[in-house]
């Protein structure tokens, strides 16, 4: 049954010097929201987006590694 109401929250965040994105996903109902790739350098912005929205940060996942940490790690295999 198709329903033209928003049935979640979401934003998507740009952080310039890594050149990655953050994802803010959150259920209007519940008001719990999630946080997909944060930046440390970042999260006082992701945190205020959160509250602005009228959120609670229920989880935070992390499924990209950045370049930089990859570079750092296959120095220290190689």
């Amino acid at each position: 049954m198709p329903n033209n109401e928003k049935n979640y929250i979401f934003y998507q965040l740009f952080e310039h010097e890594s050149s990655t994105y953050t994802y803010l996903i959150g259920d209007p109902v519940s008001k719990e929201c999630v946080l997909i790739d944060p930046v440390i350098e970042t999260i006082e912005r992701d945190i205020k987006a959160i509250l602005s929205v009228g959120m609670w940060l229920k989880s935070v996942f992390v499924v990209i590694c950045g370049l930089k940490i990859i570079r750092q790690r296959r120095k220290k295999i190689i």
